[in-house]
């Protein structure tokens, strides 16, 4: 064999088998070195004439020569290993297969930051690779897994920290996959910081323009307007017509929202008249859907709708992409709804269907694919609209034809609709995303329940309700039970990363919102969400019972509630309020009465009316007749009908906040619903079931009275407060008092857990928007997040006599985002809350007679109905026996005796005198009244 001179060394060297690889020729005399396989890829790489599925054989040939020699696993080994998954990748028709993963996590495993023959730039783009291949099978948290791990390496130097920029895009790309647009603004935020230290304003304008849409999503539409802007300004200077173009479609959404449609209208040809020069199809044919949604949704125009949707399904089919096709056919199906062919609609449905989930389309049209089936779709979104929409269409079919089938394949459609909606729900991290969520699911839950309705249906209709309400509180009650299976240590560091969070969140509060200050706060928040995201990741794998607790999703049955109620001669009601109609479902131990009711904005109207004459004495004094005439209203549309036989109520409204112990049973209002029943709140009717066990607090009473407040606070002092918790504590043997400078937020922090009753007198504050609502000690406030980190919240009751506990943002399914609802969320399981700024003087009253007869034992219910009928006893021809002053306080939660009062005997011993002692203070406050006001 003739040798060239200039022959690389190693092929002299003993006829190594990499000749193989270069020139075809087979020798195994020797072994190779390591550096003689570095050389031998380095060619193969460089190598133009070969194929992906030649440059895969050889690869496998220079794996397996280093293994059989036995060479060390360095960085070149783990390279090929690298490229193995990659070429497997592409041979697949570019589809990860099996060996793509294994073949990069064993490359991942060499390049493990600090292993010796480890390369740090490999190890980058081995987690790059593993993230791409997970994200294409559509295994969105591993891939935002692994991008994280790159991201985590890349941030070690400067350089590759700005390198890697674009895997931060990626990392939002799986988010907007997700939909979770709460996140998308959390690494848009991240990214900003990191591309302007970089000074990468390509990537400044990319955040900002990812930032702006998830904004105008969470309808947060004045700062989505604020950075679509700026994203706007760098388009221009850098000439870039696909983000410019991007940036009028966002703005066109923004006109359209604000009702400008004109401008909107110019906004979107702007937006498309570029696109076409990017002559990017698929985008192209996404703008044409948005512009569509626009010319249906805000202006009705079908006509330009359906020519919309026509040519993004046209511009799909070109590109083969068969996730546009389905929102174009799904759309499609849309048009003809509108224009009532609802065969018409359930065919577009059905092709869209077909087409996405690769089923035959052929098939009957009123049976689904399998849950597991859709589960391997990534696109959960378009899921959502597509069953969401067929529930509709043949609810629609069924009211059109009267066919039993077409409402049948309805209820089932929604059934499966359900399904998805869990899984959705499970994917979400972000609190503004499952809200965003919450709304989606809106119609479709309506939907459900008119099908629910035209069968009559109720057992069913419970399934629904129950899941349209209060899924977040419930999934918080059960992490709070999964987390008491963890070590203790365990869960410390758990609630540790949650009061560094908090802890961040009010000190961004103290900042200038525009300043740098601000933004770098915010990215210290952001990445202390993500320490206890990937904490709590790590939870869910080492710790099976903490997964299967957290996770479970056992429904509860109607049955099951009703063996509850029947326990306790209680009744339950569901309410329900659509745009048109309300539907209200009452249970009792044997029966179960669905009913619907028209004429949902007149019955908002009266609530908002009568929820203002509550809060107004003035206005209520002037105008009762008025008041009678609508509290008797709404007695007769969302109480009387239901024919409840039992006469103690749990209510469960449905976005609305109304103390129905107030109605009138009367159009003269001589007799209130609180005279025959006794009536408590529930967040759902599996919160009944989720309270977390109460173990090891110790018995008794402990109040908080404040009195005065620290000047920085600005709110008045309370001067009988401490006096008026006194009279309450006294109804209990066992009891601690925090008054003055003691009734400190450390002080109710530290004793919350240590008592089985707490009552605090004090101030709150509370409103309709996400300011946070907030309670007040003598030297600090106590914010609905904080009650997140109290430990073991094992209070068995919590009374709050302030003004407006149970106010708060409205959240769609979930109720008031208020003081009461937290105390909830940490586990427990009564609040007595307030719905307005009551009356000082009879909101303490009626605490101290709450106490009373809690003291003796009698179910929470009964005993805050007692209190206010002792109240209007003694009041009963004074103005003081309006609703304003009386009605305020309800209660929510679990109605079963405390536990830690005093029994009844000892209240035998001492009945005359505490009698008397009422007494004395009733009359002592019916001639200070003015003072204390």
């Amino acid at each position: 064999m003739v040798v060239h001179p200039n022959m690389s060394r190693f092929v002299l060297v003993g006829c190594f088998a990499a000749i193989q690889v270069l020139t075809g020729v087979v020798c195994f005399s020797q072994c190779p070195t390591n550096d003689d396989i570095r050389l031998s890829l380095q060619a193969l790489e460089a190598d133009q004439l070969l194929n992906t599925p030649q440059k895969y054989e050889k690869l496998i040939f220079l794996k397996k020569r280093s293994d059989d020699c036995r060479l060390s696993t360095d960085s070149t080994y783990a390279r090929i290993l690298n490229r193995l998954g990659f070429y497997s990748f592409l041979i697949n028709n570019n589809i990860p297969t099996n060996a793509s993963v294994n073949y990069t996590l064993a490359a991942i495993r060499i390049n493990k930051p600090g292993a010796e023959g480890s390369s740090f730039n490999h190890a980058i783009n081995n987690y790059k690779n593993l993230a791409f291949y997970y994200r294409s099978l559509s295994l969105f948290d591993k891939a935002i897994e692994y991008l994280d791990s790159t991201l985590f390496i890349a941030g070690y130097t400067e350089t590759t920290k700005c390198e890697a920029l674009p895997l931060r895009i990626d990392k939002i790309s799986i988010y907007f996959a997700k939909k979770d647009y709460q996140k998308i603004v959390d690494e848009s935020t991240r990214g900003l910081l990191e591309a302007q230290a970089c000074g990468d304003s390509l990537m400044i304008m990319r955040f900002y323009a990812n930032r702006a849409q998830s904004h105008f999503f969470l309808g947060q539409v004045s700062d989505a307007l604020t950075d679509i802007n700026r994203c706007r300004i760098l388009a221009k200077s850098l000439h870039d017509d696909f983000e410019l173009a991007s940036t009028f479609k966002i703005l066109a959404q923004i006109a359209a929202v604000k009702d400008s449609f004109t401008k909107a209208d110019s906004f979107f040809r702007q937006c498309i008249r570029l696109r076409i020069k990017t002559n990017d199809i698929a985008q192209l044919a996404d703008d044409y859907t948005d512009y569509g949604n626009f010319f249906l949704n805000d202006l009705k125009d079908v006509f330009n709708a359906a020519n919309c949707y026509r040519k993004t399904l046209n511009y799909a089919v070109g590109i083969g992409n068969i996730e546009l096709q389905a929102k174009a056919n799904l759309n499609l199906g849309a048009v003809s709804f509108y224009r009532k062919d609802f065969l018409q609609a359930l065919k577009f449905n059905n092709e869209a269907i077909a087409g996405y989930a690769a089923v035959d389309g052929s098939a009957n049209q009123l049976v689904n694919p399998s849950a597991r089936k859709l589960g391997i779709i990534g696109n959960n979104e378009l899921l959502l609209y597509i069953f969401n929409n067929k529930t509709e269409i043949l609810l629609s079919l069924f009211n059109q034809t009267k066919r039993t089938a077409y409402l049948t394949a309805s209820l089932q459609t929604a059934l499966l609709m359900d399904t998805l909606i869990t899984t959705v729900r499970y994917q979400q991290t972000g609190e503004l995303s499952k809200f965003y969520w919450r709304n989606k699911t809106r119609e479709f839950f309506t939907n459900a329940l008119e099908a629910c309705y035209l069968s009559g249906d109720a057992r069913l209709a419970f399934l629904f309700m129950e899941k349209s309400r209060a899924v977040l509180l419930n999934d918080r009650l059960h992490e709070l039970g999964a987390s008491k299976r963890l070590p203790e240590a365990v869960a410390k560091k758990q609630q540790e990363l949650h009061i560094e969070i908090i802890a961040a969140q009010q000190q961004l509060s103290l900042l200038p919102v525009n300043s740098s200050a601000y933004e770098t706060q915010r990215s210290l928040i952001i990445e202390a969400q993500t320490r206890l995201e990937h904490y709590i990741r790590s939870l869910e794998k080492n710790f099976p019972s903490y997964y299967q607790y957290k996770y479970a999703d056992k429904s509860l049955t109607m049955r099951e509630l009703q063996q509850y109620l029947a326990d306790r001669q209680q009744s339950f009601v569901h309410y329900y309020l659509n745009d048109t109609v309300i539907y209200m479902l009452g249970i009792e131990s044997d029966t179960a009465r669905l009913l619907k009711r028209s004429g949902y904005e007149s019955c908002t109207k009266q609530i908002a009316a009568f929820n203002r004459y509550c809060n107004d004495k003035q206005t209520l004094l002037s105008e009762f007749p008025s008041f009678a005439a609508v509290s008797y209203s709404l007695y007769t549309i969302l109480f009387q009908p239901l024919q409840l036989t039992s006469e103690r109520v749990i209510i469960c409204t449905d976005n609305f906040a109304l103390p129905f112990e107030a109605l009138c049973m009367d159009p003269e209002a001589k007799k209130y619903l609180v005279s025959n029943y006794a009536i408590s709140y529930m967040y759902s009717a599996r919160s009944l079931f989720n309270n977390v066990k109460q173990t090891g607090s110790k018995s008794g009473f402990v109040g908080f009275a404040p009195v005065s407040f620290k000047p920085y606070l600005k709110v008045t002092e309370l001067k009988h407060s401490a006096d008026f918790l006194k009279q309450a504590a006294q109804h209990y043997d066992s009891n601690e008092l925090f008054v003055g400078e003691q009734a400190t937020k450390s002080n109710f922090v530290r004793h919350l857990s240590s008592y089985g009753i707490v009552n605090i007198f004090s101030h709150a504050v509370a409103d309709s928007t996400m300011t946070e609502p907030a309670l007040y000690m003598q030297d600090s406030v106590i914010r609905l997040s904080e009650l997140q980190v109290i430990p073991d919240a094992l209070a068995g009751l919590v009374v709050l006599s302030a003004c407006q506990t149970n106010v708060g943002k409205n959240i769609t399914g979930e109720g008031m985002y208020s003081l009461a609802r937290g105390f909830a969320a940490v586990g427990v399981p009564s609040v007595a809350a307030t719905l307005w700024k009551a009356d000082e003087q009879s909101t303490y009253i009626i605490s101290i007679l709450f106490h009373k007869h809690l003291a003796q034992r009698m179910p929470k219910d009964l005993a805050l109905q007692q209190a206010k009928l002792d109240f209007l006893e003694t009041y009963n021809h004074d103005e003081k026996s309006l609703p304003v002053y009386w009605a305020a306080m309800i209660l929510i939660g679990d109605v079963n005796p405390v536990q830690q009062s005093r029994g009844y005997h000892a209240w035998m011993t001492a009945g005359l005198l505490g009698a008397a002692a009422i007494g004395i203070l009733i009359v002592y406050l019916v001639r200070t009244r003015r003072h204390l006001a």
